[in-house]
């Protein structure tokens, strides 16, 4: 039986293409296009799919619920504007009690029409199938008529059927895609090819080789300096070839087979483009090598002097390390925000003189274009530059209009320094990110995480964070260090256990539970054993011992620090957690030569 494999993508930044042509782009937008007939196909099917459910269904049922709807947006509206008006949230109790009370309305309505949509779809079962059907028949025909390469074209469909599942899952609707010049150059190999095929050009589809000085964009040729070539499309047998240079800067994975090759440029202005390459691999499942180490790590945003604790890691011996976001990454998007904030003081500043001209006395067409910036109670840069396009044909209020001109020019040289900014700390983050995430999976075998969704945490409507710690949080992006744990320890074959009960708030000496004063505090006193201990570092050992207990590590000696869990289901799952970790102190201070405290 063969070694299992895995999937895994393996990507590289790009020089500008050395051959690119106005063919290529061509094939680009053939892609686009076909994206957007599927689109427009998506779009027909749902109507239609609607149509047959809701002739199905009681015409009065729906009248309601879209009655108690359009209320429910226009109470919510008004909030916002009470909001915006203030430019701050404000406390509305009548009308957060009405949006409660239509809530509670709607819910009863919305499960009644559940039921009646469970029934009409019983009903309208051949007609649905007879849509589906069609469906697949105008795919089929959008790809075969697209003009595409195939696979570009296969690339679209499965981007399209991938899209069209989350929408049928989270809701929504598919939408239209502007070309700008953005896409991807796909290439599907079949069966694969290896690492070495690659550079021995095995396929005439993709192939890798060493760059010449010649070839090379800069002055210096880089040690590391070769040269992509990749078909973007086939005409009667000939492959349309590009080449990109590109420093291969980190090795492919051993054994590696490649499967799919992504080439892809975003357009980041007139003159700008980025590209980059990933490749899809097939990779073998690598094999258990760590001497059974195990970690508990605690997931946050806590603010220090050398910038913000991200994550706490405990571990067996009791050895505690943590994982911060430098001080200069949070100084810098520091930075970012008080560019944002002097963007938008000088937009509200042009904004109140704009609304102060005598506009009565303005050309139409001008007095129109104005009437957002007039009435809204928030105006963007862009609503002004397509005023300023229009008012620079008209000979009215020049001096306002050369003010507002340069306005506009200040706000631009803000956001591409902002952008840029922002676009620089951000994959400087995701660097260190990694290169820590690889450092803690090469050590431990068991990982032990809390299970939460940060972003789920973030969107909640009534969020009780504070301004200060949104900030942190946003800047820290604990989610990215999360997510990029997960995919070293797959690398590594180590195992992550994710605790779905409590951490932070259980006594790691005496698994007593209990409420502090205040929880933001650092260092919080136990008042049942008196304990005193940081709360980071308590919730990574209770994070620890729940690992340990998911999956026993022993030491070198063979003796087990965590034994399985007991099969009694008395006090739940934190009551089992719980007691997994008195089992585990008392474990590791027998092993210290020391008596628990229950046997003193």
């Amino acid at each position: 039986m063969g070694r299992l494999m895995r999937a895994m993508a393996w990507a590289y930044g790009l020089f500008g293409p050395l051959d690119w042509g106005d063919d290529c782009d061509a094939e680009m937008r053939r892609m686009n296009d076909l994206w957007n007939k599927l689109v427009e196909i998506d779009h027909a099917n749902s109507a239609a799919y609607r149509d047959a459910i809701t002739q199905a269904m009681d015409a009065d049922l729906l009248a309601e619920r879209d009655d108690l709807l359009a209320r429910l947006d226009a109470l919510k509206t008004e909030r916002k504007r009470q909001h915006a008006k203030v430019r701050r949230r404000v406390s509305t109790p009548d009308t957060d009690d009405a949006i409660a009370d239509i809530r509670q309305q709607f819910k009863a309505v919305k499960e009644r029409v559940d039921q009646a949509k469970i029934s009409a779809r019983g009903q309208t079962r051949e007609r649905r199938r007879a849509l589906e059907g069609a469906r697949l028949a105008a795919v089929k025909a959008a790809r075969q008529n697209s003009g595409c390469y195939w696979g570009n074209y296969n690339a679209v469909i499965n981007s399209y059927d991938t899209a069209r599942q989350k929408v049928l899952k989270d809701g929504g609707e598919l939408r239209f895609r502007r070309f700008d010049g953005s896409g991807r150059i796909v290439n599907q190999i079949q069966g694969g090819v290896s690492v070495a095929g690659l550079f021995d050009s095995e396929r005439s589809q993709v192939s890798m080789r060493p760059a010449s000085a010649a070839a090379w964009p800069k002055p210096r040729l880089h040690p590391h300096a070769h040269i992509l070539t990749a078909a973007i499309y086939t005409r009667e047998r000939q492959p349309r070839h590009v080449s990109w240079p590109l420093i291969l800067d980190r090795p492919f994975p051993d054994g590696a087979v490649i499967k799919e090759v992504h080439i892809t440029r975003r357009r980041r202005g007139p003159r700008r483009d980025d590209w980059s390459v990933s490749f899809s691999l097939a990779v073998p499942e690598p094999e258990m090598t760590h001497d059974g180490q195990a970690c508990g790590i605690d997931i946050g945003w806590r603010r220090r002097n050398d910038g913000i604790r991200v994550a706490t890691i405990v571990n067996q011996a009791g050895e505690r390390e943590f994982v911060t976001c430098p001080e200069r990454i949070v100084s810098g998007f520091r930075h970012v925000d008080d560019l944002k904030a002097q963007r938008d003081q000088r937009v509200n500043d042009i904004v109140k003189t704009l609304r102060q001209l005598p506009w009565a006395q303005a050309p139409t067409v001008l007095r129109d274009a104005a009437v957002p910036i007039r009435t809204l109670p928030r105006v963007s840069a862009r609503l002004l530059v397509r005023l300023v396009a229009l008012w620079c044909e008209m000979p009215w209020e020049r001096p306002t209009l050369d003010r507002l001109r340069d306005v506009l020019a200040r706000d631009l040289a803000d956001w591409r320094e902002s952008a840029g900014l922002s676009l620089r700390l951000t994959r400087a983050r995701r660097d260190h990110y990694r290169c820590e995430a690889k450092r803690i999976a090469d050590r431990y075998g068991l990982i032990g995480l809390e299970k939460l969704s940060i972003a789920t945490m973030s969107a909640a409507e009534d969020n009780p964070t504070p301004e200060p710690s949104r900030f942190y949080r946003r800047v820290a992006a604990p989610g990215d260090f999360i997510a990029a744990l997960r995919w070293a320890a797959k690398k590594a074959g180590a195992r992550v256990h994710e605790h779905g009960g409590k951490s932070t708030w259980i006594c790691a000496e005496c698994g007593a539970e209990h409420a502090p004063a205040d929880p933001a505090a650092l260092i919080v006193t136990c008042p049942h054993c008196s304990a005193a201990w940081d709360q980071d570092v308590n919730a990574a050992r209770n994070l620890l011992a729940a690992a340990l207990a998911s999956a026993p590590v022993t030491q070198e000696d063979g003796a087990a620090l965590a034994p399985v869990l007991p099969t009694a289901s008395a006090g739940g799952r934190w009551g089992r957690t719980k007691r997994a970790a008195a089992d585990y102190r008392s474990a590791r201070k027998e092993a210290d030569g020391r008596k628990p405290i229950n046997e003193i």
